[in-house]
């Protein structure tokens, strides 16, 4: 994952153009996180301040998955490329699923631990589908 937003930031800059990273603008993902929902639910300084160590927590969570997630996707790349066994790449890629999976457990504890934090009025407002949509994603056509 970081090599992927290393490899961005590297295109953009010699684009021109700051990148969008984590790093950006001496911000943390965490910080922008929450000056975005605050934007968009107008949060409370209290709410703000939940919002920001939720996050900030998950973030330092985050971070060692990710360093682990992305040496596991090079194990299972590198598999591939030395032509291992079906059982050898069924086994890396369960690692890179369980590890993705505790991913998206920290984030969606994050995300119920702030949405906890919001009042009715801001949880109606709170987008419950893919896109924005509200309800259940549509089916497949």
């Amino acid at each position: 994952m970081r090599t992927l937003i290393f490899f961005f930031s590297l295109v953009l800059l010699l684009a021109g153009q700051p990148p969008r990273g984590r790093h950006h603008d001496d911000e943390s993902f965490a910080e922008r996180r929450v000056h975005d929902l605050t934007r968009r639910f107008d949060l409370s300084e209290a709410q703000r301040r939940q919002a920001l160590t939720i996050f900030t927590e998950a973030d330092r969570s985050a971070e060692p998955l990710e360093d682990r997630i992305e040496q596991a996707r090079r194990n299972l790349r590198d598999a591939t490329r030395r032509n291992a066994t079906h059982a050898e790449i069924d086994q890396l890629a369960a690692i890179v699923g369980t590890l993705a999976g505790q991913l998206e457990a920290i984030n969606a504890k994050a995300d119920t631990a702030f949405h906890n934090t919001l009042t009715d009025k801001q949880r109606e407002e709170l987008p419950r589908g893919p896109r924005g949509r509200k309800g259940p994603p549509r089916p497949p056509k």
